[in-house]
């Protein structure tokens, strides 16, 4: 008997044929399906945690980033209390002559359309000096910035009044925070108040 049950069991480390059969003979149907079924559940955990993230994102970007108007501002370098939020509507009309006449692609237009915050200060009067562009995001990494730098650079570009590109995050992704050290971009920290969940 002890030979038998030896040669089954070196059978099960050495022949793959061997292992199946018995594993098939041992383990229902169930049992045997169990790996894929855990695989598929493993994967819409991955495509949930990832809807839950971005739920996440644009709850902190609505109730917390931009609404420190004085942390952009700072970042910004403008003149405390003279930011203003402003809508995309009132550039439209200067997008859509810059999109007809070339000068912008609808891409560009679109991405400006896109923007996190925008932000105009100027005199009481009403009038412009500049506009401030925002990105926010909990992680900041280089694709804000890149967008911030881009979205701001179209805008100066079509209104011809300077435009500064601000990211706004909780945390900063390495090659975010490389590129915020050596000023390519201003940022303002913009703690999130949300108790951090464990990852898993």
């Amino acid at each position: 008997m002890a030979a038998d049950l030896h040669a089954i069991l070196t059978a099960l480390r050495t022949d793959p044929d061997t292992r199946e059969a018995i594993r098939r003979e041992l383990l229902t149907e169930e049992l045997l399906e169990l790996p894929a079924l855990v695989a598929k559940l493993v994967k819409a955990q991955e495509w949930t945690q990832g809807r839950v993230s971005n739920l996440v994102g644009a709850d902190y970007e609505r109730r917390e980033a931009l609404r420190s108007i004085w942390s952009i501002e700072a970042a910004a370098g403008v003149p405390p209390g003279t930011l203003r939020t402003i809508t995309v509507e009132t550039l439209r009309p200067q997008l859509a002559r810059a999109v007809a006449a070339g000068t912008l692609t609808p891409h560009a237009a679109d991405a400006i359309t896109k923007v996190n915050g925008l932000f105009a200060w100027g005199p009481d009067s009403g009038g412009v000096a500049g506009y401030v562009v925002v990105e926010a995001s909990l992680t900041a990494d280089h694709t804000d910035i890149d967008r911030a730098l881009a979205r701001a650079a179209d805008l100066e570009r079509v209104t011809g009044v300077t435009a500064r590109a601000v990211v706004v995050s909780d945390e900063v992704a390495q090659d975010a925070a490389n590129a915020i050290a050596q000023g390519r971009v201003a940022y303002a920290r913009v703690p999130t108040r949300r108790p951090r969940r464990p990852t898993l």
